[in-house]
């Protein structure tokens, strides 16, 4: 793990355990999905999986709605259901006002940027308008594109090749980049589509069914396959029994956005990523991430990161924070760690600073010295807590010891909330006053952009903000001493 940037070095991975079967058959058919799907396709199951390729049966069986740098993609044959009709729609204008949001936190004040604002607002309007009835009739179940099948005005139609090519070079970042690809995220309406897909990807790259020809990818939400993001539109119920394999439970059933505030969140780490690349390490992406989805809806009620295991009963499953699972999951009995009581609406600054002020009691009683760098997590039955201690970003934070085993789930929950909530903090504080706040944040984004690795991003921060991300005794004099304070005084 890069030392650079976010670094969140205080946790460790645990394997997946696949849920027990009665028998040795697999719990999830992936090849037969797999052999379903070839079939619609006219791809014959016995072929050899070289002679055909994703992006070929993308062109050729999909749906898509390509906004800016975003390839929303769909199984051709799901348009044909008005209500999946209507929530593609509405994934759709998310993914879009993203890009939107993107563009305004950039801080790019260019003709060309007003332009792009412009023609987002336009295309939000029209995708606003549209109806999953009409969308249904008129794809009738085969593969296209959203515009192309809609056919809207010419207006809309030249905005939606301007913003392509406006959010493809760049320019937002002061970029100008020419062959530059969009990112493909693939929805999965239902459970079963998604398990298609898996078995797809399994038959696509035999040397890689171990990843995704699995029982413990009953309960995954999303995955990646090549350069393609997959979000399944639907949770799984948790009932691991042989019958409800395919059971889901619809995103939205808490939230009426949370479907598609999921979508954004994993369609922002690619956008970020497609154009930062190595540039920006994936604990700044994830928080980058989260900060967007929460300017987008109000919130981040999305389970794609953090401690994902299965809450109050049989834990399964944690990653890393910052990085990429090979699948999220998510039962149907998850309970909101205390990091997410309210979805993130104050970008995490309310459970931080109880954290804050509860790991200063712990921290005295220890006779730590100090009074704003310390925090307090909790074991997975919160009776015992431990103190976690600044600095906890950029390269200081690669003295700080692992945590014990028992924390690991509050930590992951932890460490989400601390990297999001000191980026806001960055943007809406960090360089004075709310506006200019906002400016030297969006100059960052920029500098990012020109550096040539993620190595560098201490650089771009001390020649931005002219001092320290931290140090490791973070003060007045670096940006996480300053964070720390602002957030005892909250």
């Amino acid at each position: 793990m890069s030392i650079t940037g976010l670094l969140l070095v205080a946790a460790s991975a645990l394997p997946l355990a696949a849920p027990r079967t009665l028998d040795d058959a697999p719990l999830v058919p992936h090849r037969a999905l797999a052999e379903e799907v070839l079939k619609r396709f006219g791809v014959d199951p016995a072929s050899d999986p070289r002679a055909v390729t994703l992006d070929g049966l993308l062109n050729e069986h999909f749906f898509h709605a390509k906004f800016g740098l975003i390839d929303l993609a769909v199984d051709a044959v799901h348009v044909a259901d008005e209500e999946l009709a209507d929530n593609f729609l509405k994934t759709a204008m998310a993914v879009t006002r993203l890009q939107e949001r993107f563009v305004e936190q950039s801080g790019a004040s260019d003709e060309a940027a007003e332009g792009a604002l412009e023609d987002a607002e336009l295309l939000i309007e029209w995708l606003g308008g549209a109806r999953g009835d009409k969308l249904a009739k008129a794809a009738a179940g085969k593969p296209g594109d959203l515009l192309t099948c809609l056919a809207p005005t010419a207006p809309v139609a030249e905005a939606a090749a301007r913003f392509e090519r406006y959010m493809l070079r760049g320019e937002a970042l002061g970029l100008a980049r020419e062959a530059a690809l969009p990112e493909v995220v693939i929805v999965a309406p239902k459970r079963k589509h998604f398990h298609e897909l898996l078995g797809l990807f399994g038959w696509l790259m035999p040397e890689l069914q171990h990843t995704f020809w699995h029982d413990g990818t009953v309960t995954w939400t999303n995955t990646y396959f090549n350069s393609a993001t997959v979000v399944a539109l639907e949770y799984h119920t948790g009932d691991l029994a042989r019958d409800k394999i395919y059971a889901g439970i619809d995103t939205n059933e808490r939230n009426p956005t949370a479907m598609q505030q999921q979508v954004v969140q994993l369609a922002a780490n690619s956008l970020i990523s497609n154009l930062y690349g190595e540039r920006v390490p994936p604990a700044l992406v994830g928080a980058m991430a989260i900060n967007l989805v929460i300017d987008v809806h109000g919130e981040c009620a999305t389970r794609v990161d953090g401690d994902l295991r299965q809450r109050r009963t049989e834990a399964r499953e944690m990653f890393v924070p910052g990085g990429q699972s090979e699948g999220g999951m998510l039962p149907t009995n998850y309970a909101n760690s205390r990091f997410r009581v309210d979805e993130g609406k104050d970008h995490f600054v309310k459970p931080l600073t109880d954290s804050q002020a509860a790991g200063a009691t712990q921290a005295r009683q220890e006779r730590k010295k100090g009074k704003v760098e310390h925090f307090q997590i909790l074991d997975d039955n919160e009776t015992k807590g431990y103190v976690v201690s600044a600095p906890l970003l950029g390269t200081p934070a690669a003295a700080q010891p692992p945590l014990p085993a028992e924390f690991h789930g509050d930590g992951a929950e932890f460490f989400r909330a601390y990297r999001t909530c000191f980026l806001h903090w960055l943007e809406t504080e960090g360089g004075g006053a709310k506006k200019k706040s906002a400016q030297t944040y969006g100059l960052l984004l920029r500098e990012l952009a020109a550096l040539g690795s993620a190595d560098s991003l201490e650089v771009a921060i001390q020649k931005v903000y002219g001092k320290p991300l931290s140090s490791a005794a973070p003060g007045k004099n670096d940006l996480e001493g300053q964070f720390l304070a602002w957030l005892a005084r909250q």
